[in-house]
């Protein structure tokens, strides 16, 4: 399916995306902390009652921008790289309630692509790595699609694109997953108590 249609958007409704996965867990592989975990779990037990996406707003200018360019951005990622990408919709883990939705797959393995604002486009490439915001991202779309390796890519139509390949981090991932496995555990819980919570309870 093409991805950000309606039925894109439903059928990763109630799951833990590896693109929100930073608010469950840090890049060291730990449990997040605070009120923003404790929503995301409530957002995504009430997506499973109501078994279709919640609260979807049309995202800031910044997204807008990144989605605009994405396609741009991908047909000179494959003639840079000499490769043709494939692309998919929302990409389950087998038996569990995680997934991911790759910008493009291609020879065992895929590619992440970011369109950022040129600052951020211009640190990233003088820094020359993964940059930290998108590293649970990335590890957990090669967990979900059993890569070892992926490409991130920043893209800006007006400076040269920043290329990174990532190798697989089996320690973060082993670190990882435990905590997000019991994380769908405790959603699947919430939205049982949610559907089955009496309308009206006089106390």
């Amino acid at each position: 399916m093409q991805q950000r249609t309606e039925e894109w958007l439903d059928s990763r409704s109630g799951h833990i995306t590896a693109s929100a996965a930073k608010l469950l867990v840090t890049s060291r592989g730990e449990k997040t902390s605070g009120t923003t975990r404790e929503s995301h779990i409530y957002h995504l037990a009430a997506e499973r009652v109501a078994m279709k996406a919640l609260d979807v707003w049309d995202g800031t200018a910044a997204m807008k921008i990144g989605t605009e360019r994405e396609a741009a951005a991908r047909e000179m990622f494959c003639s840079i790289m000499d490769v043709e990408i494939e692309e998919v919709g929302f990409v389950k883990m087998e038996g569990h309630i995680i997934g991911c939705s790759p910008d493009g797959v291609f020879n065992n393995t895929g590619l992440e692509i970011k369109s950022p604002k040129a600052a951020t486009h211009a640190k990233y490439i003088v820094k020359n790595k993964l940059p930290t915001e998108y590293m649970v991202q990335v590890q957990l779309t090669m967990a979900v699609l059993d890569l070892d390796e992926y490409y991130f890519m920043s893209y800006h139509p007006d400076l040269q694109p920043f290329i990174k390949r990532v190798k697989r981090d089996n320690k973060f991932i082993d670190k990882a997953l435990p905590v997000l496995f019991a994380d769908e555990e405790l959603i699947i819980a919430t939205s049982e108590t949610i559907e089955n919570r009496e309308i009206f309870n006089d106390v």
